[in-house]
């Protein structure tokens, strides 16, 4: 006998957000690529406060999702464009329709400068990974998979803001695909290392409590540490009435609210 179709009821989250959601929730796994930039001319020493950001997201996603559905890749001193690569290589093949997929940096991020035509995130001495490569790594994950970058850095202005046409190439190539991008700075934003481990854990709070995207983002506006650092920004825009890292599949397309 077939189940029967699943009805979709408005409701509030648990920050009171309007959010229309089905009635049966499907759980998913999730996969997790976390990068600690090392700290500028001191190569094996991650920056301070990248790691603690990443322990925050790590211990975060172990403890909501079940334990067989937890994948994740961390590189830690000395990460190098090389490896970082490789981590999306042999990932995104394992991700499946719905499955969450959150890349993280935390550490120095790099402007665009003469060689790199793009913002970047420091890796280590020498080592850096483009906004252009992330947006090529990205345009390989599967449609149909749920990506969240967080990026905890300086120029961290997120795969959305384009100014380079060979960038902006690579995030047209993304398509429709679901994807949230939570960044610590706005282009040639300085950001204090402080603030690194204070980005995870306002997106741990807003996951544990249910929030949605929309509710993360009036948290950052509001959190005087923060104030106008930290963005939230969605593709499709409807993406934002999703709950934060939610270990549920959320319903697609006119069952959000907006």
């Amino acid at each position: 006998m077939r189940s029967p179709a699943p009805r979709v009821l408005r409701t509030l989250d648990r920050c009171g957000d309007a959010l229309e959601i089905s009635d049966v929730c499907t759980k998913r796994n999730v996969s997790a690529i976390l990068i600690a930039g090392d700290q500028a001319g001191d190569p094996d020493l991650p920056t301070p406060g990248a790691c603690a950001a990443l322990d925050l997201i790590e211990h975060d996603l172990q403890a909501r999702f079940a334990p067989g559905g937890v994948a994740i890749a961390r590189l830690a001193g000395r990460p190098t464009r090389e490896q970082v690569g490789q981590a999306f290589a042999a990932m995104t093949p394992s991700i499946r329709q719905d499955d969450l997929f959150v890349v993280m940096f935390a550490g120095h991020g790099m402007p665009a400068d003469g060689v790199h035509q793009t913002d970047a995130w420091s890796l280590t001495a020498g080592e850096v990974f483009t906004d252009r490569d992330l947006a090529l790594a990205l345009r390989a994950v599967p449609l149909g998979r749920d990506v969240v970058v967080i990026s905890a850095c300086c120029y961290g202005a997120g795969v959305f803001r384009i100014a380079h046409p060979d960038r902006r190439r690579c995030a047209h190539g993304l398509g429709d695909a679901a994807m949230i991008c939570i960044s610590a700075a706005g282009p040639h934003d300085e950001v204090e290392l402080m603030k690194l481990p204070e980005l995870a854990r306002q997106v741990v709070a807003a996951a544990g409590a249910g929030c949605s995207y929309r509710q993360l983002a009036a948290r950052f506006a509001a959190t005087a540490v923060a104030g106008r650092t930290f963005h939230v920004e969605a593709r499709p825009a409807r993406r934002l009435a999703e709950p934060v890292l939610s270990a549920s599949a959320p319903a697609r397309g006119p069952r959000h609210a907006v």
